[in-house]
């Protein structure tokens, strides 16, 4: 990643060509890695749709969950992504 800052074109375009392979081994992009960064730079979670205290607790872990993110597998981290764009109530099984 650091290869991005090189001063070398050649550099530049093979360590963002390896980046994207990287990602999309995990099955990320690099629209997930922006947020991530950009997640880490305001260290708060999107903001989510609440009409309930069931929606609150479910902001509450998705905000958890962001924070700890290096303990997640990619599924896990894709499934946290998804719930925090979900605008309806969160199901029991979402829930547990």
């Amino acid at each position: 990643m650091r290869l991005l800052a090189s001063d070398k074109p050649g550099e530049v375009a093979a360590s963002a060509q390896a980046l994207r392979r990287v990602l999309g081994s995990a099955n990320l992009d690099l629209h997930d890695l922006a947020n991530v960064v950009e997640f880490a730079a305001r260290r708060e979670a999107p903001q989510v749709a609440s009409a309930t205290a069931d929606d609150d607790d479910a902001r509450e872990m998705i905000r958890c969950c962001r924070e700890c993110s290096e303990l997640l597998s990619a599924k896990e981290l894709a499934f946290v992504r998804s719930m925090a764009k979900w605008r309806g109530e969160p199901t029991e099984r979402q829930m547990a």
